[in-house]
């Protein structure tokens, strides 16, 4: 009975220090899904694609941890055109290098964003009307969409909705 004791002890404090040990070990953190490649900037759009490149970056800071692994993924994320453009400031021969990811993510939004934005919002807001047999849900799904891309002050809500 006593050298089974013993042996159970033993067994114990061998799991013990093993379960230790696992314990002290870094874990990397849970992978988040890469995002669709971006390549005309329309599906998915540039505003989706750019939250969903610094959403992966920031929850998978142990996997891609340096400047240059922030590149390569930003790279990675890219087909076509998108790719064509930034090609150019990626080799190791070229004048004006990006120096890290959101260089290239400016380089990008100023090729993809839409100058006229907050216009065209405020004209499809000024414009939204509800149809007999629209589903309400909709509507204030787009009304509320247009007026934070427009910049209405969500004091005139209200008023504009009515």
């Amino acid at each position: 009975m006593a050298t089974e004791r013993d042996l159970f002890a033993v067994q114990l404090a061998r799991v013990g220090s093993q379960a230790g040990q696992a314990t002290n070990k870094p874990c990397k953190s849970t992978k988040i899904p890469d995002p669709p490649m971006l390549s005309d900037g329309k599906d998915p759009t540039f505003k989706d694609w750019t939250l969903a490149i610094h959403q992966k970056l920031d929850a998978n800071t142990d996997h891609y941890s340096t400047a240059v692994l922030h590149k390569v993924y930003v790279t990675s994320c890219c087909k076509g055109n998108t790719r064509h453009h930034l090609v150019p400031c990626l080799c190791p021969e070229s004048h004006n290098p990006y120096n890290n990811a959101q260089d290239m993510l400016v380089y990008l939004k100023n090729i993809f964003s839409d100058l006229n934005k907050g216009c065209n919002a405020r004209q499809q807001y000024n414009n939204l009307k509800m149809v007999s047999g629209d589903k309400f849900y909709i509507f204030i799904l787009n009304f509320y969409y247009l007026a934070v891309e427009a910049g209405i002050d969500p004091d005139y809500w209200k008023e504009d909705l009515y």
